[in-house]
């Protein structure tokens, strides 16, 4: 057998062992414990919105507003956690948990505690504020850490290709996702980490230096990108934050 004979053996064998275990971990995931969380999520879900019904309907409508707030308090965090692993993180998504979480806050304290009812109300101004400045300081400080995270998985310099760009409008404005054609042991991969910006945005056709995860390339960053988004991130998050402190001083002013 030649040398060629045998590499291409080597990679048949390989690809097969890496088949096998895609398909082990399909199964897991489609296993009895799966099916038993996606069911306990749904009876969890619907058993919310009744309670909520039922709630409105008795006159309780400060407990429906807390039933509501864990609603979304919960998928906040699911979706928070979820979109940060993909590398697909974007600022909204931080205003499902802080907004649940101050539902539950505020219906629960009007709730059960009654004599305090006033200060409950003078407070949700002053609530609506920070939870535009913890929105902008997440923005910030993913804007920071996301990318050296990444920056330490992702250490293989490598060349990519532009083989497409996909589009979509947001309030807008026109957004690009590069689709890259990379080769890497012997293997030619298709990269797309489903991030749409306007910021150093690749021609089609045109080779870009990537780095990758060597072990897993689908894992990867473009430094021009990268660095890009960081900023404009980091702006956008101060420009958040300043926001509730502008309102703050022109609230004491005006008493």
């Amino acid at each position: 057998m030649t040398d060629y004979e045998t590499n291409r053996s080597d990679d048949f064998i390989d690809a097969y062992a890496d088949e096998k275990a895609e398909g082990a971990d399909e199964k897991k995931k489609s296993g009895p414990l799966s099916i038993a969380i996606s069911a306990f999520f749904l009876v969890w879900f619907f058993g919310s919105i009744i309670a909520m019904i039922y709630l409105s309907g008795h006159g309780m409508q400060d407990l429906s507003i807390a039933v509501f707030g864990q609603l979304f308090l919960i998928f906040g965090i699911i979706g928070l956690i979820s979109s940060i692993q993909n590398h697909s993180f974007q600022a909204f998504i931080l205003l499902f948990p802080l907004v649940g979480g101050g539902c539950l806050f505020f219906s629960l304290g009007y709730h059960f505690m009654p004599e305090s009812r006033e200060q409950f109300s003078e407070m949700i101004p002053y609530a609506a504020l920070a939870l535009f400045f913890v929105v902008g300081l997440g923005i910030v400080l993913y804007g920071i850490i996301g990318p050296v995270m990444l920056r330490n998985k992702c250490t293989q310099s490598i060349l990519g290709r532009v083989v497409s760009i996909s589009s979509k409008t947001d309030d807008g404005t026109r957004l690009y996702c590069p689709t890259y054609e990379i080769y890497f042991r012997s293997e030619t991969h298709m990269l797309c980490n489903n991030v749409y910006s306007n910021i150093s945005v690749p021609n089609e056709g045109e080779s870009v230096e990537l780095f990758i995860n060597p072990d897993k390339p689908e894992e990867f960053y473009n430094p021009k990108q990268n660095g890009s988004l960081s900023v404009f991130l980091i702006v956008f998050g101060l420009l958040f934050m300043a926001v509730p402190v502008i309102c703050l001083i022109c609230m004491n002013f005006a008493q």
